[in-house]
Formats: C-alpha cells, structure tokens, sequence
C-alpha cells in the first residue's frame, strides 16, 4: 500500500467517522429531549444487549480482514470466493443462533425485571432484533471489504446512508413523536447498507464464478485464530453492558439515559482516534505474512502511537473544559461531565495502546487478551457493584481505570518479552509524561465536581491549565489546521 493511499484511506475514514458520530450524538439528543428518560435508558439497555451478541461471533469478523488481506496480497482469488461464500452462510446461521440466546436472555430474564410496561420494551425487542441479523452479516461484508483495503467505498456507503437516516428520523420523529418510528427508520436503513455492500462485493470479478463454494475447513482453522480473540472481545464489551444493567437496578433506567450521553462523546473520541490509524491492521497482516512484524514496533507503532498520544491531549485535555460545559448545559445536569471524567482516565490508555493492541491482535494471541479483559470486567463490575449498592454512587467507575493500568503494564511486558521491547526509550520518545499529568488533571477534576466544587470555576481553571501544560501540542494543531485552510485558498 503506498503512503499517499494509506493518507487518503486515513482521511476518508477519519472523516467518516466523524460525520458518522455527530449523526448519531445528533440523533441520541433528538430522542433524549423528545421522550422519557426512562423509555431512552430503556432503549438503550435493550441495544447494548445486542451489541454485545454482535460480538459472539468467534472471531470470524476480526480474522476475515486479517485472511482476506493476506490473500489478496498473494492474489489468491479462490481462497477468497471460498472464503466469501462460506462465511455468507456462516453468519447468518450464527446470527439466527446469538438471536435465539437474545430471545432466552429477555424473555427468562431481563424482562420481568424492567420497571417498564412489556408492550413497550417487546415491541422494542422485536424491532431490534430484525435490525441485528441485517446488521450483524453486512459487519461481515465490511470486515470483507477492509481486508481488501476497500475503506474508501465503505466510508461513501455509511455517510450517505447517516445521512438518510438523519433526514428521515428527524422529520419523521418531529411529525409523530413516536420512537418506534425512530427505531422502523434504523432497520430500513440497516437493509440500505446490507444491499449496497453485497451489491458492491459481486462487482468483483473474483466472485464471478458460477460455483458456490462452502469449505468446512475455512471454518475450523479460524476458530483456532479467532475463537480466543473474539472470546476476549465478547467478555471485554460485556462490561458495558453490565455497568447499564448495574445502574438500571440501583439507580434507575433514566441514569442509564445520562451514563449514555458522556459515553457517547468517549466513544466518539475513541473511534476517531482507532480510525485515524485503522489502516494498520492490513499493513500488520502483510508484515505477519513475510514475519516481520517485529521491525514495525519501532516505526508505524511507534508512530501511531505518538499520533494517539496527540489526540489524547487534545481532546481529554485542552477540549476537556469545552466538552464538560457542552454536556453539562445541553443535558442539564452535572452526573453527564462526571461521568465523562470517570470514563476519560481509563481511556487515557486504552487509546494510547491502540497501535500495540492490534499488533497482539494480528498474532493471534486471544488467551493473553482474554486474561486482559477478565481483570477489565471483574474490578468494574466489583467496584461498582459496592458502590451502587452501598452509596448509590456511580464513582465505582473508577475501577476502570484500575483495571487499565494493570493491563496496560502486562501488555508493556509482553512487548518487552516477546519483541525486546525498550519501552524506557519508546516513551520517552513519544512524550509518555503528558499522560500521567492528563491523568492526574482529570482526577483533580472529579474531585471538586464530586464536592460540588463551582462547575464554571473548575471548567475555567481546569482550561487556563491545560493550555500552560500542552501549548505545544496545541500550537502544532493550529499550525496543521490553518495549513489546511491555506491549501484550500490555494486551491
């Protein structure tokens, strides 16, 4: 891949999905101010509960970028319409399966214990459901697409169909003020996205063969790559599940609604900076072909890396101050900066390790990533647990952050065992100070909001010092955004 269409792929799907996320924070205010907090909390404890199937599917949607980059690297087209037509038939049994443990899980469980009426929260269920067997296989499609570097026509395809949704929920939405209008609209627009990725997938002349193909083998030698990896997927985005159901149960559904609203802005920032670098997931499977993955620790990792770091500050840092008032004052309340706060720390990390992560994703290694993320799970899951239970706090959340730094520290030691990783060095060289005073700002942070600390002094204060400590990073931004803006004239 050369550096000018690596730029543009980096390009195209930061912008996507930034377009893509104010879409879906602009869609998440609408139905917020339009309806019941507890009917939001509702809706968005049924969803995450389907976003967690999506990841049971044993790792076959992580292994396809990685199998189908390497064999469009070899030009092996047979491989790759075997592989295709197997695992178009794979995910929809797998779908209709995760679909059938959903049902279980809501009928036997979670149903009788929502302090909601049942035709609501059924009817939601149902909807949900057909959306997740369109959305779950054409996620098949798109990992299909990305191993064959085709990020381009995947980030056309979700911005033109946001775009339709955005149009359609808002004028529909305002017209009926009815959220299972919201919700027809999120399934028509799921089935426009299935079609014009399949649609796109048979233009190929790979796929042109009259012969369909299902090899049973494809299958098994996946599970052994995938099956731990998605495993650690699984139980890793169980936790967020847990904290929504946790709170839902000692405190309220109508919490669920604000712990989303911080979440979103996080999970904004979190995939911006993933997409920025997305395109060194193929870059990593080329290398593990020729086993010179290690020679790509001290250059793209190291690079992406520093560019992580970057973002971090920028946003977690000097945008801080401007996000905490945007949350406060468009929710209304201060639980949405706080909650903001408690899950920046963590993040902190987690995008900070993004490159190193996908390195020990392309190896394969699901049991170390499963060891990861159960720590993740069970000090969060404990330490909010007690905190709900006994203070009806949500501050439990910072057993998060605990749970990251550990991980984070084994993943280090990991690179220092199997790659001879100097990670004094690799640090030093990226700036890794600025963090750990991130870190220490943000907590300062918490603690005069928890105490009920002025929220406009802390915000002012909170601004003047972030700019002292990162002027440079800052100063580098604004040099790279009026050089935009000058080429632009320029052009």
């Amino acid at each position: 891949m050369s550096l000018k269409n690596e730029i543009s792929i980096n390009r195209w799907n930061k912008f996507s999905y930034i377009f893509i996320s104010v879409v879906n924070f602009s869609l998440f205010t609408l139905i917020f101010k339009l309806f019941d907090s507890s009917l939001i909390g509702l809706y968005v404890l049924l969803l995450s509960a389907f976003v967690l199937g999506a990841n049971l599917d044993l790792g076959f949607g992580v292994s396809t970028v990685k199998h189908i980059a390497e064999a469009t690297e070899k030009k092996n087209f047979q491989f790759i319409t075997e592989y295709f037509y197997t695992y178009l038939i794979s995910f929809f049994i797998l779908s209709v399966f995760i679909l059938s443990l959903q049902f279980a899980y809501y009928y036997f469980f979670l149903r009788t214990r929502l302090s909601y009426p049942v035709e609501i929260s059924d009817h939601i269920f149902l909807i949900l459901s057909f959306n997740f067997v369109f959305s779950f296989v054409y996620n098949f499609f798109k990992c299909f697409l990305e191993g064959m570097a085709k990020y381009i026509f995947i980030a056309k395809v979700l911005i033109v169909s946001h775009i339709l949704l955005f149009v359609f929920s808002t004028i529909f939405v305002i017209i009926y003020k009815d959220i299972f209008v919201f919700l027809y609209v999120q399934l028509a627009i799921s089935i426009f996205i299935f079609v014009a990725l399949i649609v796109n997938i048979y233009r190929y002349q790979i796929l042109n063969s009259r012969r369909k193909f299902f090899n049973f083998k494809l299958i098994k030698d996946n599970i052994k790559y995938g099956a731990k990896i998605q495993i650690s997927f699984a139980i890793g985005n169980s936790l967020d599940y847990i904290i929504k159901f946790i709170v839902s149960s000692f405190l309220s559904l109508s919490f669920v609604a604000i712990y989303e609203s911080a979440k979103k802005v996080i999970t904004f920032i979190n995939g911006f900076i993933y997409s920025s670098q997305k395109v060194i997931i193929v870059k990593l499977s080329h290398l593990n072909i020729l086993n010179k993955i290690s020679e790509a620790i001290h250059t793209d990792i190291k690079n992406y890396t520093e560019l992580s770091l970057k973002y971090i500050i920028l946003f977690f840092g000097i945008l801080n101050p401007s996000i905490l008032v945007f949350l406060y004052f468009w929710f209304g309340n201060l639980d949405s900066s706080t909650t903001f706060l408690l899950l920046a720390l963590p993040q902190t990390l987690i995008c900070l390790m993004i490159a190193m992560y996908n390195v020990i994703i392309i190896e394969g290694r699901g049991s170390f990533i499963i060891v990861i993320q159960i720590i993740n799970v069970l000090s969060t899951t404990v330490l909010l647990y007690m905190s709900t239970k006994l203070t009806g706090s949500y501050l439990g959340l910072i057993g998060y952050f605990i749970a990251i730094v550990i991980n984070s520290i084994i993943i280090v030691f990991y690179f220092y065992k199997h790659f001879n990783f100097n990670f004094q060095h690799f640090f030093k060289d990226i700036g890794f100070f600025q963090i750990i005073s991130l870190q220490f700002f943000l907590l300062i942070q918490i603690i005069l909001l928890h105490f009920n600390i002025n929220f406009i002094v802390v915000v002012t204060v909170s601004q003047i010092v972030f700019i002292i400590a990162y002027y440079k990073i800052l100063l580098e931004f604004l040099y790279i955004i009026f050089d935009r803006i000058n080429q632009l004239i320029l052009k």
